[in-house]
């Protein structure tokens, strides 16, 4: 007698059973700066996973792209997220900290005509990155500003105030802040330090001049209103 029996074979995937895969985290830092950035990275022990989805639970606090580049966007807490697309997921805490560009110095007061200075700005936590700056003055005819770098150079052109605005972007992120230029106009005052002299024929003296309110000044000497041409090397301490 011959007997016969039935097998069957089943396949299945370990997703399709309902069988749950872990999913890592790893890399990143746990906070940055607005306008900062921190990668993180994620594994799966699903041999045949397929992609890792990346969110950040709050896209105005932090931003986060497919390869899990993450952007802090303002100040606040956003939970970052892997998850695989055959299933399971894992998650981690991201603080943004707030940023602020800072100008130095952030006023400016009694500024000479004519003068210049130098303004610098700065931003915390993104070093080494690539950061743009764009100055302007919404009074050029007071002062103008030159410089498209972190530092910008200021000229004093006329008296009155004129406010200084620093843009900067990074990473897509921009910030700015204003510094308040006051130029004033002070007639020039020149006085010596040994204005009354005797002297005798022939006996060469010292004459020093003490200027005032003057900036970038050219320097001139008369003797009884006439030029004194005869000593082009002739300098202020009167030499």
């Amino acid at each position: 007698t011959i007997s016969f029996s039935k097998r069957a074979c089943v396949w299945y995937s370990g997703y399709s059973m309902g069988i749950v895969h872990a999913v890592t985290i790893s890399g990143g830092a746990s906070s940055i700066y607005a306008g900062g950035t921190t990668t993180f990275s994620a594994s799966c022990d699903q041999q045949g996973c397929t992609g890792i989805t990346w969110e950040s639970s709050d896209s105005t606090v932090a931003s986060i792209s497919d390869n899990g580049k993450v952007i802090g966007l303002k100040a606040g807490t956003t939970t970052i997220s892997a998850t695989c697309a055959e299933g399971g997921s894992d998650s981690k805490t991201l603080t943004v900290t707030a940023n602020a560009l800072s100008l130095s110095p952030s006023v400016i007061t009694d500024a000479q005509k004519g003068g210049s200075y130098s303004i610098t700005a700065s931003l915390s936590g993104v070093s080494g990155q690539t950061v743009s700056y764009v100055w302007s003055s919404d009074q050029p005819s007071v002062v103008s500003v030159t410089g498209n770098t972190a530092t910008a150079s200021l000229s004093y052109v006329n008296g009155g105030t004129a406010t200084i605005t620093c843009i900067a972007t990074v990473n897509g992120v921009e910030f700015s802040n204003t510094c308040s230029v006051t130029v004033v106009t002070k007639d020039p005052v020149v006085s010596f330090d040994n204005p009354t002299q005797e002297g005798w024929t022939g006996i060469s003296y010292d004459f020093t001049a003490v200027s005032a309110n003057i900036d970038n000044g050219t320097w001139s000497w008369k003797v009884n209103g006439q030029d004194f041409t005869f000593d082009d090397e002739l300098d202020e301490d009167g030499y």
